[in-house]
């Protein structure tokens, strides 16, 4: 049996439909921040490009909500 994986300073990428995932890849070639494909409706992306990413996405017409786990 597998061990659990646990990540500090993790940032996700999610979104409630595979679809919406699929156009903002359309809009941006997420494979530059993705690190890992986490299911079709989230991906984990490199920590230290979270802001580069939310740029991108805003001057694409596309908000991103940034939120910090406690």
């Amino acid at each position: 049996m597998s061990q659990p994986i646990v990540h500090q300073e993790l940032t996700v990428l999610e979104v409630d439909d595979a679809s919406v995932l699929a156009e903002i890849e359309q809009l941006i070639d997420l494979e530059d921040f993705i690190l890992a494909r986490l299911s079709d409706r989230s991906v984990a992306v490199d920590p230290a490009r979270t802001g580069e990413l939310a740029e991108r996405l805003k001057e694409r017409g596309r908000l991103a909500l940034i939120r910090r786990a406690r």
